[in-house]
């Protein structure tokens, strides 16, 4: 886990078990507490640096920029006001979390 994200924390807290589910079929498939905008928008307020420090990471670990890498996300298209960056921002950050958390449950059992 990224040292003091509290996005991360939350999202191990509140969706370890639909990791599996989130990383094979997409966090819009409707998960408890990032289901509808209202959710997402709240978690984005409370959590917007810890949300753009993971995408931030991703980017640089890809060799992009923040705004490349959120330009090519499987959402991007979406993205059409405030209610719906959001979302797309929350999401994002989601799917590469549960992908963490999926890395480290197989290397577990594998050990």
């Amino acid at each position: 886990m990224t040292d003091n994200n509290k996005f991360e924390q939350w999202v191990r807290d509140n969706l370890s078990e639909s990791v599996y589910d989130i990383v094979n079929h997409g966090v819009n498939c409707g998960f408890p507490g990032i289901t509808t905008y209202h959710q997402t928008g709240e978690l984005y307020a409370e959590f917007k640096e810890d949300i753009i420090n993971i995408l931030a990471d991703e980017a640089e670990a890809m060799g992009e920029n923040l705004l490349t890498l959120l330009s090519q996300g499987n959402m991007a298209d979406s993205v059409s006001e405030v209610h719906t960056f959001e979302n797309y921002v929350v999401w994002f950050a989601v799917e590469i979390i549960a992908h963490r958390i999926y890395e480290e449950q197989e290397e577990g059992a594998n050990a």
